[in-house]
């Protein structure tokens, strides 16, 4: 699709992660006319899953880890590493970042993929309501609108650019980054069938398809710990999502989203506490497990 518009008064957005799964795609754009659209690499940037939620519950959320704007701890613990340690300080910030982009899996070495997307060139008033659109996907994180050079590719191949956006933007949770978390099927699922139904590159593709979700049926104590903490989230649920959905109030939605953020920190600690009988409320256990209990 093309227009006659300028590029200078519009600006691309890059759906990722869990934006892509057709509903919630479907929800960002409703009403909205993209001036054209592309699938893209963002070769600053990584699919992270990073973003603490509640435990055995919902453990992990999606969002990207960019260069330059918060990997400032990644960068860091590379800075801090001596030259005769065997990985190196370039080995140290891959392994900050696998852990916090590859779930479940063990680190090897390398970086994973750089993250893919959808990118869609909007007029000024169309991308002020898809981000604010997208900002309700992570209600109880603070978000940030981060500027990123990507480039585009044909469908399904990556390797076949078809030139630079030098000015997009992603949406990036401001979260502290916490490694090793591991996302329900459920929710993993989301992202998956999104990118396959977007036919981002076969790579990426691969790359998510051996990731490991969060399985809380490991254990029957898990199982226990999953209800427990579900029944903690009942209030908010009748107090607030309900009556916002019922009698159309999505401001009073969305002071209960703040609530269950500002007490998602309570939850943490409440699962600091389970985990020493349940296990993690946050990954899975044993060996396939890469870390303790607690974030």
């Amino acid at each position: 699709m093309t227009t006659n518009r300028s590029e200078l008064s519009t600006s691309w957005l890059i759906l990722y992660g869990a934006q892509l799964f057709p509903a919630r795609q479907r929800t960002i754009l409703a009403g909205l006319k993209p001036c054209s659209t592309s699938a893209v690499v963002v070769p600053s940037s990584y699919l992270s899953w990073d973003l603490p939620g509640v435990p055995y519950v919902e453990p992990a959320f999606c969002s990207a880890i960019v260069r330059g704007y918060n990997d400032e701890e990644g960068v860091a613990a590379s800075r801090s590493a001596t030259s005769s340690e065997k990985e190196g300080e370039e080995g140290d910030y891959r392994r900050w970042v696998w852990e916090r982009c590859s779930p479940g899996r063990p680190y090897r070495g390398s970086l994973p993929p750089n993250l893919e997307g959808i990118a869609y060139e909007l007029t000024p008033s169309d991308y002020e309501v898809a981000v604010s659109r997208t900002r309700v996907m992570l209600p109880t994180v603070p978000t940030a609108v981060v500027p990123v050079r990507a480039v585009k590719f044909a469908e399904g191949d990556s390797s076949k650019p078809l030139g630079d956006i030098e000015r997009a933007f992603l949406l990036v949770g401001k979260a502290e980054h916490a490694p090793q978390l591991q996302p329900t099927r459920d929710y993993f699922m989301l992202v998956l069938r999104g990118a396959f139904l977007n036919t981002l590159s076969q790579p990426y593709l691969a790359h998510l398809t051996v990731l490991q979700p969060f399985d809380p049926e490991t254990s029957r104590l898990k199982t226990f710990s999953r209800y427990l903490f579900t029944l903690t989230l009942l209030p908010s649920f009748i107090l607030f999502f309900l009556p916002a959905r019922v009698l159309g109030v999505p401001a009073w939605g969305r002071l209960g989203n703040w609530l269950l953020g500002a007490g998602l920190r309570k939850t943490r600690w409440l699962e600091g506490i389970v985990s020493r009988w349940a296990g993690s409320g946050y990954r899975n256990d044993g060996p396939k497990s890469l870390g303790g209990t607690g974030i």
